[in-house]
């Protein structure tokens, strides 16, 4: 199996001594070289971790580590050809899981958020309250990916036909020593009523009953975020009563999100309607590749 190599450059260091230079004192020794950088340590212990990626295998490293690779394996075997985690206890506790999906260009984008999703389940099943930062790797590259705070309703995922893991690879390296990365809360969301766009998610909650949540799913809406692009819907979607809420979002154009006046367009219904039914279909091949 062919990985990237990640090459980093030795840090350079100047020796003051001999300096001729006013105040600094001849023959002296040279200052120690300075210490590795946050990214570089990070993207060493990326690059260690990847390399224990094997097909028709799973890795751990760290407590318990062993156990959360198969389960992610169990899971996810219709996609995954190997699986490779790190556990690294603090608080909290931070948690990398790669998975080595050959196949992954053959899989579309809904999917493979959906498989990320899965896989976050999985780790967050296992170590309760961590930080778990996700990779999905094809044949080459990464195509998928996810991060999900202690405390967070769900991953925030990025897909693409390559992607920066950059924040999956920030988790290997606590803030300070001692201190893990989560030792600055996560930023407390606005009151709902002075989030963005909260007048909309406050009318697709009221019609929910009469529209989206008549099928399979019951939904609660609850951020609505848009650039000039597009907007992204989070929710919490339960089958049944009293089964357990999963997070999601969906995203649909920005375009027609608001009348003339101002307000929530009536087309909206429709477009937010559609990504539902398409987050259901993906999320269900998903569900079933996973058991």
């Amino acid at each position: 199996m062919h990985h990237l190599a990640i090459v980093m450059s030795a840090p350079l260091v100047l020796s003051v001594s001999g300096c001729c230079c006013m105040g600094l004192p001849t023959g002296g020794a040279a200052p120690p070289p300075p210490a590795a950088t946050a990214a570089a340590s990070g993207s060493d212990a990326l690059a260690d971790l990847r390399s224990h990626l094997s097909a028709g295998e799973s890795y751990g490293d760290g407590p318990g580590a062993a156990a959360v690779a198969d389960h992610i394996r169990s899971r996810v075997s219709d996609y995954a050809d190997g699986v490779a985690v790190r556990v690294m206890p603090g608080d909290p506790t931070r948690v990398v899981a790669l998975v080595q999906c050959t196949d992954l260009a053959d899989v579309d984008m809904g999917d493979r958020r959906g498989l990320v999703q899965l896989v976050v389940e999985s780790v967050a099943s296992d170590v309760p309250n961590a930080d778990i930062g996700v990779a999905i790797q094809g044949q080459f590259l990464f195509g998928a990916g996810g991060l999900q705070r202690r405390g967070e309703l769900g991953p925030r995922t990025w897909v693409g036909s390559t992607v920066s893991v950059a924040d999956v690879q920030a988790l290997f390296t606590p803030a300070a020593p001692g201190v893990g990365v989560a030792a600055v809360p996560p930023p407390v969301a606005p009151p709902a009523f002075l989030a963005p766009n909260a007048d909309v998610v406050a009318e697709l909650n009221e019609l929910c009953g009469d529209t989206f949540c008549e099928g399979e799913y019951d939904y609660r809406f609850t951020t609505l975020t848009c650039d000039a692009a597009l907007c992204t819907l989070a929710f919490e979607a339960r089958q049944g009563a009293t089964a357990p809420a999963e997070t999601a979002t969906v995203g649909f154009p920005a375009a027609g999100l608001r009348d003339s006046e101002g307000e929530p367009s009536e087309h909206l219904f429709e477009t937010v309607g559609a990504a539902l039914s398409t987050w259901e279909q993906s999320h269900a091949r998903v569900r079933r590749r996973g058991r």
